[in-house]
């Protein structure tokens, strides 16, 4: 972990027009049971509404032997992750995914050795099994570390252990935590915190706008809008005079749109609907988030004064 990431983090954020406040509880080699039986992580959980939180394991914690997966990683990455939903059941949780050695990794216990790509493709596997698991989302850092690799062979992200990152290879975390965050590509390369030539910042940045925010990938973060108990109502409704008086009742974040008998008449927040006396129509609310179109529908019927009973 570089630990100077959350804050040049931080500045990039900022030159792209955004405030964000960041707090960081990081030691170096330190694996999930560390943090999970260290009382600072839950006054660090407990210290802030965080609207997200990153878990960053050891960088190999994955690979460890399947008894030891259970008995350490799943069962102390569950107790922080049951400890945020308990102080804030609105926080956005992610896992870090980390990236293959650039020479590989010999696994203990007479396992064997991982190349690179042997090494990165379980790392992917079990952060996507862990997100399953854990419902939480996974930060795609390794993935795109392996798809630059790939494509960019002269391109270095490696620092000299051939372990941990460089500049480029921080770049490239703070900009997939960017576009997860915020769900848009980095546009501004004037001013990162980061002594990079700029075509190295737009192949990086390309790249990772190309695997956090193409649809194709499924980076779980669909888990992030899955809870059954909504703590909204979707719209508000009153009838004054012949008229039918609609609000959206959703968080700011949401995009909306109105349909009246299957057709869009609005995507603004309130809408007025003329009223028959006995017309009946059928009416839906579907809210979105962002890239995911992981939608929710309210659907209601209405006949001229009164409201029906909602349909299925």
């Amino acid at each position: 972990m570089n630990f100077e990431m959350p804050k040049k983090f931080s500045q990039i954020a900022l030159n792209e027009g955004k405030s964000v406040y960041v707090k960081q509880l990081t030691k170096g080699g330190m694996d999930w049971q560390y943090h999970a039986t260290n009382p600072n992580t839950y006054q660090t959980i407990k210290s802030e509404p965080w609207d997200y939180i990153i878990l960053q394991g050891k960088s190999f914690e994955p690979l460890y032997d399947s008894l030891t997966l259970e008995k350490t990683t799943k069962r102390y990455g569950k107790q922080m992750i049951d400890s945020i939903r308990y102080y804030w059941p609105d926080a956005k949780i992610m896992l870090f995914m980390t990236w293959g050695y650039a020479e590989g990794i010999d696994l203990d216990n007479d396992r064997g050795h991982l190349d690179y790509t042997e090494m990165q493709n379980q790392l992917k596997q079990k952060y996507l099994s862990f997100a399953d698991e854990f419902k939480v989302a996974v930060a795609p850092v390794g993935e795109i570390w392996q798809q630059l690799r790939k494509e960019s062979p002269t391109l270095s992200l490696y620092d000299q252990d051939n372990y941990h990152q460089n500049r480029a290879g921080s770049f490239l975390v703070a900009s997939t935590f960017y576009n997860m965050i915020f769900e848009t590509p980095l546009e501004q390369f004037s001013n990162i915190p980061y002594i990079l030539d700029e075509k190295i910042s737009r192949t990086i940045a390309d790249k990772t706008r190309d695997v956090v925010l193409n649809p194709k990938y499924d980076w779980r973060k669909n888990y992030w809008f899955m809870t059954d108990e909504v703590d909204f109502n979707y719209f508000d409704f009153k009838f004054k005079k012949d008229s039918l008086l609609l609000d959206a009742n959703v968080p700011e974040e949401y995009s909306i749109k109105w349909k009246l008998d299957g057709k869009t008449i609005s995507k603004e927040d309130k809408v007025v609907i003329p009223l028959n006396d006995d017309e009946e129509f059928d009416l839906k609310l579907i809210i979105k988030e962002g890239i995911l179109r992981s939608r929710r529908t309210e659907e209601a019927v209405f006949e001229g004064g009164k409201k029906l009973t909602p349909t299925d």
